[in-house]
């Protein structure tokens, strides 16, 4: 299953806007959520991601702050809000970082399926101006980050 596609549905002015993919990856659960699953490092995420670290609490607990310094040089700080390992769930939000979004909260899921897993990655925010833009952008890094997944884990 190749990433899902972006939808804007209507919504109120004040609700948050939603976006998720999800995409099909031969290889189990398990190997999956090695991957996906530690919160402090992204190194599956190749040459998206120049760097990640822990700056606070301990890795993988609710409440760790990671630090990403992405490929360009900018830097999101995240925190880890829900972590559940036998669900293969995981929830964070951004306190601080360089994309146009206000808010931001997402999960990520792995489930298994025929002939491997699941993942879906799901966003809410507010866009700081233009909504379609912060939708694709974020979109768009959800794409990239589970097709590096994909092929990490298919390795």
């Amino acid at each position: 299953m190749p990433p899902t596609a972006p939808s804007l549905a209507p919504r109120r002015a004040d609700a948050p806007l939603r976006v998720s993919r999800a995409i099909d990856i031969a290889a189990s659960p398990e190997r999956v959520w090695a991957l996906v699953g530690d919160f402090g490092e992204l190194g599956y995420l190749g040459a998206l991601v120049a760097g990640s670290e822990i700056i606070r609490g301990r890795n993988n607990r609710v409440g760790a702050q990671r630090l990403i310094v992405l490929g360009d040089g900018g830097r999101i700080r995240e925190t880890l809000t829900a972590r559940r390992p036998q669900r293969r769930f995981l929830a964070y939000r951004m306190d601080d970082g360089p994309l146009p979004v206000i808010g931001y909260r997402a999960t990520i899921r792995v489930a298994p399926i025929a002939g491997g897993s699941r993942v879906a990655w799901s966003g809410r925010f507010r866009g700081a101006g233009d909504d379609a833009f912060a939708a694709g952008l974020v979109g768009g890094i959800y794409e990239a980050g589970l097709a590096a997944l994909k092929a990490a884990a298919e390795r």
